[in-house]
């Protein structure tokens, strides 16, 4: 299960039952409960605005600091939960929770399941996605608002999609590569597969419309919602190459998940060859370099999907895995979340910056293990903590799998 809406289930209890003795003046607005993983990991894994939504309609013991006293009341709730580790208040009243090592384990043997990547469609949704010609300003190579537009626009076509939902992509105007005079991304039609996941014959529930060149939030008028992305120009000393020579399609993925990886309402100054560097500061790369690394670590085991039951036993069983792990089971855990946040946010960074996180993990946990003994993913004298953290490795290579596929983008199994 989703540990951010679990979490978020625990909280909407505890209100509701807050409000049921009478210690809230109202039962609360739970669209008003916000539950989001914490930017410093080190110092919580999750974090809730609950007691400064809900404050102010506190009727107990301290009334006059009503978001503090609940705060507190619901930070003594919260850490009786099994899952739970820690729970503090911070700042005005927001609360910092820590989850149990063992639940975020849970979660990680659960990838090993099934396809992490939830279901977030009803029944015969339809999403008409469509990017819109660019507005007025320079054209040319230089001007690359439209095609980062396009970009966005593919890839939130590709996440409803892989979510469950019957897409159509379409991009107004002439081909964006052709009015840019960007041949080379015309080596990889970004929207071509997406389009066939619309049903035949169904009209469309609902309409996206991404505009580039824009700053700002997400609105709606007229009964389609309006995604703007903002401006995007090239760093300084860069250039567009101006054909496709030496584009192949893992040069253009390597492009297309670089202008994922920043917030579409923020600008960007892209740079088209350190996109594409074939070392750690290539985002695609690295992140595909440590799919190849977690896959490496499971070579020579018998049967990797004949293992998997005991792997998730091993994952689930009390201390096997520890606070040392932790630094690739948060991202694994919170992988469901990131899907869900990107379809529903129209955020396609939130899966992007998820999968550099976990790449980074993995990493570090691969580097820290050639010094660590204890931290080695072979152990020949503790078979089942070895079972463990292959699990765990096969989890991680499994959720940067699922990542890259809704991308459109394939997961390396070994460099070359």
């Amino acid at each position: 299960m989703d540990v951010v809406a679990e979490l978020r289930g625990c909280l909407a209890r505890a209100l509701s039952g807050m409000a049921a003795r009478g210690l809230l003046e109202r039962g609360p607005e739970l669209s008003r409960l916000a539950v989001e993983p914490s930017r410093d990991a080190a110092r919580a894994d999750l974090v809730t605005n609950a007691a400064l939504a809900f404050g102010p309609a506190w009727t107990g013991p301290g009334a006059g600091q009503g978001t503090r006293r609940l705060a507190e009341a619901l930070a003594g709730e919260i850490a009786r939960e099994p899952g739970v580790a820690d729970v503090a208040v911070a700042g005005a009243g927001f609360l910092n929770v820590t989850l149990a090592t063992r639940r975020l384990a849970e979660a990680a043997a659960g990838v090993l399941a099934g396809d992490p990547v939830p279901t977030l469609a009803r029944p015969g949704a339809v999403v008409d996605v469509t990017v819109a010609a660019p507005g007025p300003g320079p054209r040319g190579p230089a001007n690359l608002d439209h095609l980062r537009a396009v970009v966005v626009g593919d890839a939130l076509g590709r996440l409803l999609a892989g979510t469950g939902h019957g897409v159509a992509v379409r991009c107004a105007g002439d081909r964006p590569w052709d009015r840019h005079g960007l041949p080379w991304l015309g080596v990889a039609l970004p929207w071509a597969s997406v389009a066939a996941h619309q049903p035949a014959g169904e009209a469309a529930a609902a309409r996206i419309e991404v505009r580039p060149g824009y700053a700002g939030r997400v609105s709606e008028a007229a009964g389609t919602i309006v995604v703007p992305v903002a401006r995007c120009r090239l760093a300084a000393n860069t250039g567009v190459p101006a054909s496709a020579d030496g584009f192949d399609a893992d040069a253009v993925d390597a492009l297309r998940f670089a202008l994922l990886c920043r917030e579409r309402s923020s600008g960007l100054d892209f740079d088209p060859a350190a996109a594409r560097d074939r070392s750690h500061a290539g985002p695609l790369f690295d992140v595909g370099y440590a799919h190849a690394r977690a896959v490496r670590t499971l070579r020579g085991v018998a049967g990797p999907e004949a293992d998997r039951p005991s792997w998730r036993d091993a994952l689930s069983r009390p201390g096997l895995v520890g606070d040392r792990d932790r630094d690739l089971l948060r991202p694994v855990a919170l992988f469901p979340h990131a899907v869900g946040r990107a379809v529903a946010e129209h955020e396609p960074q939130r899966l992007a910056g998820l999968l550099r996180d976990l790449a980074a993990a993995v990493h570090r946990q691969w580097n820290r293990s050639k010094d660590q003994p204890q931290l080695r993913f072979v152990n020949e004298e503790q078979r089942d903590l070895t079972k463990a953290r292959q699990g765990l490795m096969m989890a991680s290579a499994i959720v940067l799998k699922s990542g890259l596929r809704l991308f459109g983008i394939a997961a390396p199994d070994e460099m070359r």
